[in-house]
């Protein structure tokens, strides 16, 4: 018996994207130091500043419920 209908399978074509040139890491650290923004902030100390914050708040949140 033969079928109704044909079953056809194309092959997905490859994709055409552009190509990107990424920088290699010797690159990229030897314009670092030129590269750093102003206000910049390491994240070790961003860190140290926002869990300082943080136990103050806790510590107001605290000093408040006692009352």
């Amino acid at each position: 018996m033969a079928k109704p209908y044909k079953i056809t399978e194309s092959t997905a074509e490859e994709a055409n994207e552009p190509v990107v040139a990424y920088k290699t890491t010797q690159q990229s650290t030897q314009g670092m130091a030129n590269d750093i923004p102003e206000g910049y902030m390491s994240l070790d100390t961003f860190g140290e500043i926002f869990h300082r914050k943080l136990d103050e708040c806790y510590a107001n949140i605290q000093s408040n419920c006692k009352q």
